[in-house]
């Protein structure tokens, strides 16, 4: 920033939300964005009996699609937008951003906030009186993360959801995903090939790398089989379409937003920025 600022350097990548507006304010500088291919969810661990940093015993309240659309419902994705992000992110209701095939502006759109709801639910679960959990939380790894595990802890609250934080490096965070010794998590998943298959894969199939939260459903894990070979595009896309609608019924993920990407550079300088954040100086042209 301080090299930017003085004119040492002409561009940096992913320069710090706080710092825009002072790059914008500089002479000679200017900020570019674009909405990323990536999308930021937190993960609940429905697949063990019971959760490890709860003080629910014998019993794991993830496994109750009631509590997983409670809190779903319970935060709000536009407040963490306006003050987390300084509106640089997008609401959603899916893990895949527009752009990719299986996003449609139906799927897209957001659960809602509603927290009269969410403390419905809860009660219709058994868990009125709420419960406790542990966040993990990546705190150098995705735009303003630790910020938004600590926007989520305080509405989760207001549902009885008393969740402890930590917020670690991302090289001590992704290990307790992968190794399924996390009860509750934020990630966040690019989309490179710009298809669903790339999600289903790797986040909802039974055994999936970063399936975190032992979701299983025998339908979704058929599609995902199948539209690795299927050809025929609109039979593809069909299917596709079939399994985030059943997904969205019952989530085990909790969608927060898609990312936007921003730039930092000099005026001299034109540099197409992409969805995917690669930086390619090739396409660079200085006056």
């Amino acid at each position: 920033m301080a090299n930017l600022l003085s004119n040492e350097v002409d561009f940096i990548l992913d320069p710090p939300f706080q710092d825009l507006k002072r790059i914008e304010g500089a002479d000679g500088l200017k900020v570019q964005t674009v909405s990323q291919i990536r999308s930021i969810f937190l993960g609940m661990d429905q697949g063990v009996s019971e959760l490890r940093t709860s003080n629910i015993k014998g019993e794991n309240p993830f496994q109750d699609p009631k509590v997983r659309m409670a809190m779903n419902l319970a935060i709000d994705k536009k407040a963490i937008r306006r003050v987390v992000m300084d509106d640089l992110s997008f609401p959603t209701g899916i893990i895949t951003p527009p752009g990719v095939l299986g996003n449609t502006p139906e799927l897209d759109k957001s659960y809602g906030f509603d927290v009269a709801k969410a403390k419905a639910l809860m009660k219709e679960a058994g868990y009125g009186d709420g419960f406790s959990v542990r966040l993990d939380c990546p705190n150098n790894r995705y735009n303003n993360d630790e910020k938004i595990c600590q926007a989520a802890v305080a509405m989760l609250a207001k549902i009885g959801v008393k969740v402890s934080l930590e917020a670690i490096p991302k090289a001590q965070h992704f290990p307790k995903i992968q190794k399924r010794v996390s009860d509750f998590y934020m990630l966040g998943w690019g989309v490179p090939t710009l298809d669903s298959h790339y999600v289903f894969s790797y986040l909802f199939q039974k055994g999936g790398t970063w399936n975190g939260t032992g979701y299983d459903n025998g339908r979704v894990n058929e599609i995902t089989q199948q539209i690795a070979t299927e050809t025929d595009i609109p039979k593809r896309t069909k299917l596709i379409n079939e399994a985030w609608h059943i997904i969205k019924k019952d989530p085990p993920y909790i969608p927060i937003h898609h990312q936007v990407i921003a730039w930092g550079l000099s005026d001299k300088l034109t540099l197409p920025i992409a969805a995917d954040d690669g930086f390619r100086p090739r396409y660079a042209v200085m006056k």
